[in-house]
């Protein structure tokens, strides 16, 4: 074979083998600068994370001392009463809000439809508590007028909803009276 081969053949073969044998090391030698600069960049982009994460780590555990230390003497049963305690507390504070919603709609409601739904209530005895309800709020008089308090109210929510840009159509019109006893004050002033 190595007779019959020119030296130019000799090269070419030589050359073909060393590329074939190597050209996947070479391959990888050029890739590898590459792949160490991305590892270099993960690295320090996993620096802070991890700072972040230790910190978090040592807020946490502070927190589980203090509250170790705080319920550390109690017993089981004594810390379900105070979570039990603590969903009541806010269960109450929820009802609340929710009815002092109820009683603002109400109040912002056109006379005739107040008076109309106080009277409503006074008349069926299973709307009892909502109507002691309204009457505690101090929104209201004994027959469904708006209180000043009332009063107050409602004009202040049509200031805001004036201000507002919201898509509902407004329940009066502006310089209009809140309840009748308003509008008797501005009649008589």
């Amino acid at each position: 074979m190595w007779g019959r081969e020119s030296p130019e053949e000799h090269a070419a073969r030589v050359t073909n083998f060393v590329v074939e044998h190597y050209a996947p090391t070479v391959a990888r030698a050029a890739t590898a600068d590459l792949d160490r600069r991305r590892a270099d960049e993960m690295e320090e982009t996993a620096r802070p994370t991890e700072a972040a994460l230790e910190k978090e780590r040592e807020a946490h555990r502070q927190t589980r001392e203090r509250l170790t230390a705080l319920a550390g003497g109690l017993t089981a049963e004594e810390v379900a009463k105070i979570k039990g305690f603590a969903r009541k507390c806010r269960r109450q504070r929820r009802e609340a809000e929710e009815a002092r919603k109820r009683e603002e709609a109400l109040a912002r409601l056109e006379d005739g439809e107040r008076v109309t739904a106080w009277r409503l209530a006074v008349a069926r005895d299973d709307l009892a508590p909502t109507l002691e309800s309204w009457a505690e709020s101090g929104l209201f008089e004994v027959d469904g007028t708006l209180t000043s308090k009332g009063c107050t109210l409602v004009e202040g929510g049509a200031a805001k909803a004036e201000d507002s840009s919201a898509l509902r159509r407004p329940r009066r019109s502006p310089g209009r009276a809140c309840c009748y006893v308003c509008r008797s004050n501005a009649e008589a002033g």
